[in-house]
């Protein structure tokens, strides 16, 4: 027993206070949990800052699992303590129903001194472990494979955009501590779809919660800055033993801005122009729209055979006005799905396929767009159909340029694999791209020339309000040999 007069030091009164938790089997398990998980921390936190730590199920580990079991020990450890004193009270081995706190006894101090410094370290531990955590929830990892497969579409095709860099919470999560708690909230709710099986295979799209283009786009991409004309070269290649290549030149009318000089046309005439619509829910069939020219007029359009009596239906009406904004048009900014044949140009134009290679177009085409019976082995399937094509038809080039080969079996396979995923629904054209409308209605679904005012007026089709087509599918446009004589 410690006398008063004594002081048993720090490493002492641990000692004691630590032999008195461990008395009972409760208090035992805190103990154990508590410094297991401790250390588990300490070192996945390490691994995580140096780096080695690539798994993003280790980040989950770290910061949340290994956490909650050291907060749990030391929840038990008190009550082991509790259950201990109270054992020790009905058995008569002491009289006090709680324990006598006396910091003049050197003894108790130096097991308060304990508790302190451990409890300082342990707030830090749990501290450093709740920011990583929140920091960890932010990553593209966290996002993108925590709920596999069933964000694996849109994990990919994230990492495949131009807007890779860019955190999904810079988009999915809104400023301040509401919309922070309220995306959460939501992934609680992902969370029990997630373990019921339960989720909807694809993903619907349009994301409806998705935050204003106000509060994201527009933070790099500024309105005003959407002047002038930019001229597009599109490649097309076609399924001829050479693979011939067909280029349309588009002059792109960009518009819209913040000056009086670009307020009335151009493509971006709606930044400067409010524009509202009413729809159904996938935003694809416009049933109503209303444009505020920057003269003050404003003028409402009806889709065909829905207007009566200069008023909109009951079904219709009662849907929320939407203002139209970035996203109506450019829906895919990040998560892209490219259809096939969009793909294999966009492969061939920027060299991971070689052009000269015969008929690769043809049966890259046909490879990509061939029902898989086993959707695991489609890039089995995809290099054994093109290596017998070419084995058959071509065996000298198989021999003699069999590099050239495999990387234009690699990019087709990649292509099948960066947009096709059966186990979600996900295949060609399942997400359509509103960006133009040569594979889907986009602009069309509004310039249809079918929306019509009360007297008559429509929402024009003209090709020119939009670009002007200096070239299309054309072998050598002149206009490409004029502005590049050397290439």
């Amino acid at each position: 027993m410690t006398t008063p007069g004594k002081n048993p030091g720090l490493i002492a009164g641990a000692r004691d206070f630590i032999t008195r938790v461990l008395r009972h089997p409760i208090g035992f398990i805190g103990v154990n949990l508590t410094s297991i998980a401790g250390v588990l921390m300490v070192t996945l936190f390490a691994m995580e800052s140096s780096g080695r730590a690539v798994n993003p199920y280790i980040g989950i580990l770290t910061f949340f699992i290994l956490p909650l079991i050291f907060v749990l020990g030391l929840i038990l450890m008190p009550i082991g303590r509790y259950l201990d004193r109270k054992r020790q009270l009905t058995a008569g081995l002491t009289h006090d129903a709680f324990p006598v706190v006396d910091l003049n006894l050197p003894s108790t101090r130096s097991r308060f001194i304990f508790v302190v410094a451990m409890s300082l370290v342990n707030i830090c531990l749990v501290s450093m472990a709740a920011y990583k955590g929140i920091e960890h929830m932010d990553t593209r990892e966290f996002c993108g494979t925590t709920c596999h497969p069933i964000m694996e579409p849109e994990f990919v095709a994230h990492g495949n955009s131009p807007h890779q860099r860019v955190p999904c919470v810079d988009c999915h999560v809104g400023a301040g501590a509401d919309a922070y708690l309220a995306a959460k909230m939501n992934g609680l709710k992902q969370v029990w779809h997630t373990a019921f099986k339960s989720y909807e295979r694809p993903i619907p799209s349009p994301v409806h919660t998705l935050r204003p283009a106000r509060d994201t786009c527009e933070h790099c991409h500024w309105p005003t800055k959407f002047v002038g004309d930019r001229m597009v070269v599109r490649t097309h290649y076609q399924d001829d033993e050479t693979n011939s290549a067909l280029k349309s030149v588009l002059l792109l009318k960009i518009g819209g801005g913040g000056s009086e000089a670009h307020t009335g046309r151009g493509i971006h005439w709606h930044v400067a122009n409010p524009v509202q619509y009413r729809s159904d829910e996938s935003r694809e069939n416009i049933y109503w729209v209303q444009g505020s020219s920057s003269d003050g007029t404003v003028k409402e359009f009806w889709q065909s055979g829905l207007r009566a009596e200069a008023a909109l239906p009951d079904s219709i009406a009662k849907i929320e006005p939407r203002t139209m904004d970035c996203v109506d048009c450019h829906n895919r900014p990040t998560h892209i799905y490219r259809l096939p044949a969009q793909a294999l140009d966009e492969a061939m134009s920027n060299g991971l396929i070689a052009t000269d290679l015969p008929y690769i177009h043809q049966q890259g085409m046909a490879v990509l767009e061939a029902e898989h019976a086993d959707p695991a082995r489609a890039a089995e399937e995809i290099a054994t159909a093109l290596r017998a094509f070419y084995g058959e038809s071509y065996p000298d080039l198989v021999s003699n340029r069999g590099a050239d080969l495999d990387r234009a079996i690699a990019a087709v396979q990649k292509i099948y694999h960066d947009n096709v995923f059966p186990a979600m629904n996900v295949g060609w054209g399942t997400y359509p791209d509103h960006i133009g409308h040569q594979n889907f209605p986009g602009c069309f679904r509004c310039h249809d020339e079918d929306h019509v005012t009360a007297d008559g007026e429509t929402i024009s089709q003209d090709c020119s309000t939009c670009h002007s087509l200096l070239a299309v599918e054309e072998p050598n446009p002149a206009v490409l040999t004029t502005l590049f004589p050397e290439e």
